[in-house]
């Protein structure tokens, strides 16, 4: 009669707790927010925790992240509330089945006609992208998560249909998640670069055939490398 109980992480707990207050109008459409670090500590967590909130709030279009000022309160549209409801809907059970459904629609699509529509410097910001995730394999840093979302969110963005962009960008709170347990795996993160290469490479080319299988294939491997994982981690 009650069901079990929904894992809430830390990063949805910061979610939750910044959006009450943006939608109780504590805090005003154009109100700047506190910066991570005082907002780390305000809440007692984590920086990291702080940023990937923030990711996921700016995606939700509540907040804007601007470079050098900072992390602006936006004025809530309805668009923010469809946001809000399609990341409700991807914290729940079989969350990883469900998003590499909506995924591969998606995203095999996107990549074939990115491979058609892309001009020189669409494929210079799928490129930029490439070499950043390049830096922080190397580096095991968090910063390729992001740069993993923002290839992919590049490739939509040379479709030229911004549907494709806002859909995307609706659910980068929940893909953060899948892909965040393969930062320590570093063979995982090799092999799926591999994939980008291929992917840009068949975008670069016009190869809309080419563009949709490396992309079929590449999210085939994540979501099988992102299920072995996952049963590593419950036998331990």
């Amino acid at each position: 009669m009650y069901g079990p109980l929904k894992k809430i992480t830390l990063r949805e707990m910061i979610v939750e707790r910044i959006k009450e207050l943006i939608i109780a109008q504590k805090i005003k459409p154009g109100e700047k927010l506190p910066s991570e670090r005082e907002l780390a500590r305000q809440m007692r967590v984590s920086r990291s925790a702080v940023r990937e909130a923030i990711m996921v709030l700016s995606s939700l279009r509540l907040v804007e992240v601007r470079q050098g000022e900072g992390t602006f309160v936006n004025k809530i549209t309805i668009d923010s509330f469809v946001d809000q409801t399609i990341l409700g809907l991807l914290v729940a059970k079989d969350i990883n089945l469900k998003l590499f459904e909506v995924r591969r629609a998606i995203e095999t699509n996107t990549a074939a006609i990115a491979a058609e529509r892309a001009t020189p410097s669409d494929l210079e910001k799928i490129f930029q992208q490439m070499v950043l995730m390049e830096d922080f394999i190397s580096q095991r840093s968090r910063g390729y998560l992001k740069a993993d979302f923002d290839f992919h969110l590049a490739i939509a963005k040379a479709t030229q249909n911004e549907i494709f962009v806002h859909i995307l960008s609706s659910f980068a709170g929940s893909l953060v998640k899948c892909w965040e347990q393969t930062l320590f795996d570093k063979q995982i993160l090799e092999r799926a670069q591999n994939y980008h290469r291929k992917i840009f490479s068949c975008i670069e080319a016009r190869d809309s055939e080419g563009a949709t299988e490396a992309m079929h294939g590449h999210l085939d491997f994540l979501e099988e490398a992102l299920e072995q994982l996952e049963g590593s981690l419950g036998e331990k």
